[in-house]
C-alpha cells in the first residue's frame, strides 16, 4: 500500500530548497530556480507553494523584457490581496527580495512599470538591490514624470530593512537643484533638498550606496532619520578628506550603528588625505566614529579604571581594491562589481565581506 506523506511535511520539503541565509534573489539558471520551476508542473499543491517561493526569491529582473513579461502574466502569488496581506503580518514566512537592474528606467513607461511592482510588493519587500543609473535622470533634463513617479514608487517601500543601490545614492529629488558645478554641495542647506528615499523607510537598518558626497547635508540630514540602521556601507565616496560641517554630531546620530565600512581602489584612498586615508579628525569617517565613541562611553559610566572605550576599528572598516596594470582606469568597473554581487548574495554585511578576485 503506499504511502502518502501529508501536505504539512511535503510544504516543508519544498520550502528547505530555500537555505536559511539565501541571496536576495536567486538568479535564473540557478538549482533552487529549475527545482521550483519543475514543482510547479508536478501538482496544483507543489505550484501553489513553489510559486510563492519563486515570487519572494527568485526575482531578479535585469531586463526591461523580464519586467513586462511578470507585469502581464499577473501571477496571483505577485498580485493576489490575500498574499501581500501575509507578506504584511507575516515577514517570516512571506518576506520577498528583489534584484532590480536596468539601464533604461528613465524612460516613463519603465518608470511606471517599476511603479506598478512596488505597489504589489510594497507590504512584503524586506531586501532590495538596484543598479539603476538614477543620478542621471536629472529633473531639468528628463522627462518631468520619471523621478517623481519612481520617488512615489521607492517611498511605498516602507517594509525594507536591507538596501543597496549599487549605481547611486537614491536620493530621487524632484526639487530641481542647480548642477555641482553650479552650487557645491557645502553651500547648500538641508532644507534645500528632499529627503533621500532612503532616509523615509522606518525599518531600514542595512544600507550599501554608491559615489556618495559625504558632506552633503542631504546625505547627513538623511542618516540622522535612520535610528535603526545597523551596516552602512559607502563605496566610492566623495568628500572624506573634507572637513563636514557641525551641528549633526552627538550620541543620538546613528545610535544603533554596528559597522560602518568604507570602500575604493587603492589609487582612490591614496588621493584621500588624512588617518589611514579615511580623512582627518574633522572629516566625515572620524566624526561618525566619535558619535559612536560618545555613546558607548555614556553606556560605560561603570568601567574599572584603565580600561578604555570603542577602538576605531571596532566600527570602521576600510576595503582598498588593487588595480591590476591590464585594467588601469577601471577603479570604478571593480568597485561596482564587488558591490553589486556581494549586496545580491548577502556577504556585504559580515567578514570577510565577499572579497575575492575583483
Amino acid at each position: 500500500m503506499p504511502m502518502h506523506l501529508p501536505p504539512e511535511i511535503i510544504q516543508l520539503i519544498i520550502e528547505y530548497i530555500i537555505p536559511p541565509n539565501p541571496p536576495v534573489a536567486f538568479p535564473m539558471f540557478s538549482e533552487e530556480v529549475d527545482t521550483l520551476v519543475n514543482l510547479t508542473l508536478v501538482s496544483r499543491f507543489t505550484r501553489q507553494i513553489a510559486n510563492r517561493l519563486l515570487i519572494n526569491h527568485c526575482l531578479l529582473i535585469d531586463e526591461e523584457r523580464l519586467l513586462q513579461n511578470l507585469l502581464e502574466c499577473q501571477p496571483p502569488d505577485l498580485v493576489g490581496p490575500s498574499s501581500a496581506a501575509r507578506g504584511a503580518h507575516v515577514q517570516n514566512k512571506a518576506a520577498a527580495g528583489l534584484v532590480l537592474a536596468l539601464l533604461d528606467a528613465e524612460k516613463p513607461s519603465v518608470a511606471k512599470q517599476i511603479d506598478q511592482l512596488s505597489f504589489y510588493l510594497c507590504r512584503r519587500l524586506t531586501r532590495l538591490v538596484i543598479d539603476l543609473p538614477l543620478r542621471f535622470y536629472h529633473p531639468q533634463l528628463a522627462d518631468d514624470t520619471v523621478r517623481p513617479t519612481l520617488r512615489e514608487a521607492f517611498l511605498r517601500l516602507t517594509q525594507l530593512e536591507e538596501f543597496c543601490s549599487a549605481a547611486d545614492d537614491l536620493c530621487l529629488d524632484t526639487k530641481g537643484l542647480p548642477f555641482v558645478w553650479e552650487v557645491p554641495s557645502d553651500q547648500l542647506e538641508e532644507d534645500d533638498y528632499e529627503p533621500p528615499v532612503w532616509s523615509l523607510w522606518p525599518r531600514l537598518r542595512r544600507l550599501a550606496l554608491c559615489e556618495v558626497d559625504v558632506t552633503s547635508m542631504q546625505f547627513i540630514g538623511g542618516l540622522r532619520r535612520c535610528s535603526n540602521l545597523t551596516h552602512l556601507v559607502l563605496v566610492a565616496p566623495s568628500g572624506l578628506d573634507t572637513p563636514t560641517r557641525s551641528g549633526w554630531q552627538g550620541p543620538g546620530f546613528l545610535p544603533s550603528l554596528e559597522r560602518l565600512l568604507i570602500v575604493d581602489s587603492e589609487d582612490e584612498f591614496e588621493d584621500v588625505g588624512g588617518k589611514e586615508n579615511l580623512g582627518g579628525e574633522t572629516g566625515f569617517v572620524r566624526q561618525v566614529f566619535k558619535c559612536h565613541q560618545s555613546r558607548e562611553k555614556a553606556g560605560q559610566d561603570d568601567l574599572l579604571q584603565g580600561e578604555t572605550g570603542a577602538s576605531f576599528e571596532s566600527l570602521v572598516t576600510k576595503i582598498a581594491f588593487p588595480v591590476p596594470a591590464h585594467r588601469m582606469g577601471d577603479d570604478d568597473i571593480i568597485c561596482h562589481g564587488w558591490l553589486l554581487d556581494a549586496s545580491i548574495d548577502g556577504t556585504i554585511w559580515s567578514e570577510p565581506y565577499g572579497i575575492g578576485s575583483p
